[in-house]
């Protein structure tokens, strides 16, 4: 083991700069920390190999994600030191041009596209347009399985943005045709985990914890409607509204995943007197106070939230937020309901905009299938 005091001193003095400095402060400050030349203190030797495989095997998994991400940051603060050169005829102001012009129905699929470019660009350089070969892509591929462990679903959502922007570039005249056509990525990557539900058994040592009241709330809300997570997470007074003498949940002008999701579900009589008493007892819009990304969605941070508590349950990485969702269909199912009708109330078809206003799923059939369902796991709300 050495110890390096020269650059003990020299991270001291950094970290004094850094609160205040600018980009080029920074850099500057990264050149003095590489032009070290540290004087070294022998202090000993350890045995580390022993301490390691002392440790738990999810500590080294921690260790190993840790050293992965000092190594990422490295290389970005390496990256920082180049002088910056933009090539005039290279990719990266194509990339500009693209994400600027082009039509986004969400801020988060704008700042997605602008990940995946870059990363496309730090794989392959700033090579010109027409010079872009199937093998860079294929190159790209091979680096987010191996350097990012990505699974296959976000190796095409990368290739599906570079594939855009090739498509583009065509419509622009910049290049004769794609490079992306008919090139296959299945093989790349790991496979997507399948997700789990909640046995009873684990919902009542889930809704047995002391947990927060808005926790409480939302997963009592994903249970009884299996509402999706970015549908509950933004709820407000102006959701609940009253029709026939039923009171639903209005998602039918929602930011909705689809068409088929822009539904209303009747609020199920074990959530009711909850939901009055939220509309009485306070001025708040929201019934929630997750808060909001740039696309006014809140499932992010009501989803860490929730995580909380359901690893204090259980460690199956199968097993998150939306395996309430799973355990809502399998006890819908188990009451003998329709598929169609427990497709429309999941928001998986038709829908209150796509299907005449659901002829032939009335509030009132929604409403008793979904009083028909037990949860003998909840407890009283209020």
């Amino acid at each position: 083991l050495q110890f390096f005091p020269d650059v003990v001193q020299a991270l001291q003095e950094a970290i004094e700069k850094i609160p205040n400095a600018n980009k080029e402060e920074l850099i500057s400050v990264l050149k003095d920390l590489a032009n070290q030349n540290p004087n070294q203190e022998h202090l000993g030797v350890f045995n580390i190999k022993g301490l390691i495989a002392g440790l738990p095997d999810k500590h080294i998994d921690v260790l190993k994600e840790k050293l992965k991400v000092r190594k990422h940051e490295i290389e970005k603060a390496k990256s920082l030191q180049k002088p910056t050169v933009r090539n005039i005829n290279g990719i990266q102001l194509l990339f500009e041009e693209f994400i600027k012009r082009s039509k986004w129905n969400r801020s988060k699929g704008k700042q997605a596209a602008k990940i995946h470019l870059r990363r496309f660009h730090s794989v392959i350089g700033d090579k010109e347009i027409t010079s872009i070969i199937p093998r860079d892509l294929y190159r790209f591929a091979e680096t987010l399985e191996e350097d990012f462990e990505a699974f296959n679903s976000t190796i095409m959502n990368h290739i599906a943005t570079v594939s855009s922007f090739l498509s583009y570039s065509v419509r622009k005249g910049y290049i004769d045709y794609s490079r992306a056509v008919k090139i296959s990525f299945k093989t790349y990557g790991k496979s997507a985990s399948k997700r789990k539900l909640f046995t009873e058994e684990l919902l009542f040592k889930l809704f047995a914890q002391d947990l927060p009241k808005d926790i409480r709330f939302l997963w009592s809300i994903f249970i009884t409607t299996g509402m999706r997570l970015d549908e509950a997470a933004i709820l407000s007074r102006d959701s609940v509204k009253t029709e026939r003498g039923i009171t639903y949940f209005d998602l039918t002008e929602a930011i909705v995943k689809n068409i088929g999701s822009a539904r209303k579900l009747p609020i199920p009589n074990l959530l009711i007197n909850y939901v009055n008493t939220f509309l009485a007892d306070t001025n708040n819009n929201r019934f929630f106070s997750f808060p909001l990304n740039s696309d006014r969605k809140a499932q992010n941070a009501a989803s860490k939230k929730s995580m909380r508590y359901i690893r204090n349950i259980t460690s199956d990485k199968a097993h998150l937020t939306h395996s309430f969702r799973h355990s809502f269909k399998d006890a819908i199912r188990n009451q003998k309901i329709s598929e169609d009708l427990n497709n429309f109330i999941t928001g998986h078809a038709g829908g209150d905009v796509a299907s005449n206003y659901g002829v032939g799923h009335s509030l009132e059939i929604r409403k008793d299938a979904l009083n028909s369902l037990p949860h003998p796991y909840l407890k009283k709300l209020n």
